[in-house]
């Protein structure tokens, strides 16, 4: 019954009851196996109220994955990793998240049984998020449509579960500029969570986000109306983090019109014990968004050369895991934060990929290109710039997120493209033309 209690708290975002509910349920003996494995499970989840994804937070989560995978309960296996992949995602572990993902599909023998799963939305949405941010917004959208479809379809599906759906669709549209539709999606879900009685902060997430496309279409006065509720000084438990990075960019996007008043400064406060929190509880994924907003501030400060070197700290963090859509989604500000990171010199190879995912291409790359009779597109610059620096094609699928027959094709394109036969040479002639 305890279990049962703790499976209603999570259907309307209440993770913390839920901890508390499993906890008990642990207490309870005599305990079969199977409850203890859902109870494992279910306290797992703890880390979406903390924030803390520290080496013991993930020891609790892989413990209950490890718990469930001997078990014959493939919705328990599901539900355990990607437990586990949100955990590496919030860690800044893309790669690992990626290779978690790909367990589940491992762990469920027959794919057409993936669907009818109790738990699945959370592994399309999951992995829909993660594809998203490395720009894969094809994948990325079959994954969530099918996510959206089961929704439709299921009882009960955990409330975060279901903001993690509309938002990471949210965030999809905005990122194809599809404004209009991607406020249609957080207006659907503000509805359902009043109808289902969500936890507030799950609608508020919505809000802030609703701000940012506000933002990104360059209406700050409505941003700023939103922003009347909150202060800096509030309580920043983790679960609001979203709606303070939010007030950040309305902070910087005033102080870039009147750096005269305080706002830069305030920002940059706020910044800073946001930023506490997410390196206290490991939160790599927080730091980069909170490094991004503070380069961006002290650009607006007109005071490039700490916001050259904050940026430089996060690409250096995120360049190793394939982040994309960290950085596009800011918008133009730091677009041209980054063309002056790459004039500089910094990270040369990650901002070429960045800014080719923007639509930008130099001058020079076009008419470097322009050497071909059939140019390379800019997939098949970055999996050439991938066997520039000895990866298999096992890795390249791995950074990039796709499978290794589709990489096999780009491999042969870029042969024919440049008119070799092997590896060594396609390097040689890329670098003679100047695409390397």
């Amino acid at each position: 019954m305890t279990s049962v209690r703790a499976s209603l708290a999570l259907s309307t975002g209440d993770l913390a009851r839920c901890v508390t509910l499993a906890h008990q349920a642990l207490s309870l003996l005599p305990e079969t196996m199977a409850m203890v494995r859902v109870s494992m499970v279910q306290m797992a989840h703890e880390y979406l109220v903390s924030g803390e994804v520290t080496p013991a937070a993930e020891r609790l989560v892989a413990q209950a994955a490890a718990m469930a995978r001997p078990s014959a309960n493939l919705a328990l296996i599901l539900r355990s990793l990607t437990n586990l992949a949100r955990l590496q995602v919030l860690q800044g572990r893309l790669r690992q998240a990626v290779a978690t993902y790909e367990e589940v599909m491992r762990a469920v023998p027959a794919q057409q049984i993936l669907p009818a799963l109790v738990g699945s939305p959370a592994y399309y949405f999951g992995l829909g998020d993660l594809l998203c941010e490395r720009n894969d917004l094809a994948g990325a959208s079959r994954l969530l449509m099918q996510g959206m479809e089961l929704l439709q379809e299921k009882l009960t599906v955990d409330a975060d579960i279901v903001a993690l759906g509309y938002l990471t669709l949210a965030r999809l549209k905005q990122a194809r500029g599809e404004y209009q539709s991607a406020l249609v999606a957080l207006h659907e879900f503000t509805r359902l969570a009043a109808s289902r009685a969500f936890v507030p902060h799950l609608s508020a997430c919505a809000t802030a986000l609703q701000t940012q496309i506000a933002l990104a279409q360059g209406n700050v006065a409505a941003a700023m109306h939103w922003a009347e509720g909150l202060s800096g000084h509030d309580d920043l438990s983790y679960p609001r983090e979203g709606e303070y990075l939010t007030l950040a960019r309305v902070w910087i996007a005033q102080g870039r019109a009147d750096p005269d008043e305080s706002f830069l400064s305030d920002a940059l406060g706020l910044l800073d014990r946001l930023l506490h929190d997410a390196e206290a509880k490991a939160r790599l994924s927080s730091r980069l968004k909170i490094l991004l907003l503070r380069a961006l501030a002290w650009q607006a400060y007109g005071d490039d050369a700490k916001a050259l070197a904050t940026l430089e700290r996060v690409l250096a963090l995120a360049e190793p895991e394939g982040y994309i859509r960290l950085f596009l989604d800011e918008g133009p500000a730091l677009l041209a934060l980054l063309r002056l990171a790459r004039s500089r010199g910094l990270a040369p190879n990650y901002l070429t990929t960045l800014l080719a995912a923007s639509g930008e291409r130099t001058a020079a790359a076009a008419s470097r290109s322009a050497v071909l009779v059939d140019p390379l597109s800019e997939r098949e610059l970055e999996v050439l710039r991938l066997l520039a620096g000895g990866a298999s094609n096992e890795e390249i699928a791995e950074r990039l997120v796709i499978a290794v027959s589709t990489v096999k094709r780009h491999v042969s394109n870029i042969f024919g493209k440049l008119t070799v036969s092997n590896r060594t040479q396609a390097v040689a002639r890329a670098r003679e033309i100047g695409l390397l």
